[in-house]
């Protein structure tokens, strides 16, 4: 089901407009799916899904743009990025005897630093597989139904959190954005409304696993801790080159 993903946020966020943007084939298709019993059942009041007109000056992005924007925005994220100077700011500076570009590092307007720049300085970290517990959220996480016993069927829904196990191979962590949440230890009981509902405390890469020793080593914005946190991992990847 290629919109099991969609009908999934639809229910969890309890959405009753869907708006379509400039797509006959698309919005005709949310309105069978979300016109069905199944929808009402799942759905606690009507969901309307609506055609919006497209703007004559919007273009498709690529799937490569995307991907440097996104490589471009997690690297931002960990290092910071470099501060471009208003005009006015940048002919002081120039004065100054700096030369526009280098940042504000050099600059004092008035006896003081008029600002810094945003280079962050993020820290590499070796965790223990038993300090951060990793879970998984859709269908990707789940063993393929061969893989089931027969006569077996899968209860696992598509917002089931599926916890992963570092130690065996094949996972798909190495270079895996995770959000760090907000749960200090993952609970026993409600564990999917728990982990669902967690506010997201900030990201991390795991850049590489020693499944010998039992541990991970992690990018982290911060020389914090990650003992005892749970992480949820999607699919945004990034290498830093």
């Amino acid at each position: 089901d290629k919109f099991a993903l969609v009908k999934a946020a639809v229910y969890a966020f309890r959405v009753n407009v869907i708006l379509v943007i400039g797509n006959e084939k698309l919005t005709v298709e949310m309105q069978k799916i979300f016109s069905s019993e199944e929808a009402k059942g799942q759905s606690q009041r009507p969901i309307t899904v609506l055609k919006i007109p497209r703007s004559p000056g919007v273009v498709d992005l690529d799937s490569a743009y995307c991907e440097r924007v996104q490589a471009h925005q997690v690297k931002n994220y960990f290092y910071g990025s470099p501060l471009q100077l208003p005009p006015e700011l940048a002919a002081a500076f120039t004065s100054a005897g700096g030369r526009e570009g280098q940042g504000l590092s050099g600059l004092n307007l008035g006896g003081e630093a008029a600002a810094m720049d945003l280079a962050l300085s993020p820290h590499s970290s070796v965790v223990s597989f038993d300090d951060l517990t990793i879970y998984r959220i859709g269908q990707d996480s789940f063993a393929p139904s061969s893989a089931l016993p027969i006569g077996a069927s899968r209860a696992l829904g598509e917002m089931q959190p599926v916890k992963i196990d570092p130690s065996q191979p094949g996972q798909g962590i190495v270079n895996i954005v995770l959000a760090v949440l907000s749960l200090t230890e993952a609970p026993e009981m409600d564990i999917e409304e728990a982990i669902l509902d967690a506010d997201v405390l900030g990201f991390v890469v795991i850049t590489s696993i020693d499944t010998e020793n039992n541990r991970f080593t992690v990018l982290v914005p911060s020389a914090a801790s990650l003992a005892g946190r749970v992480a949820l991992t999607g699919s945004i990847q990034w290498q830093e080159a």
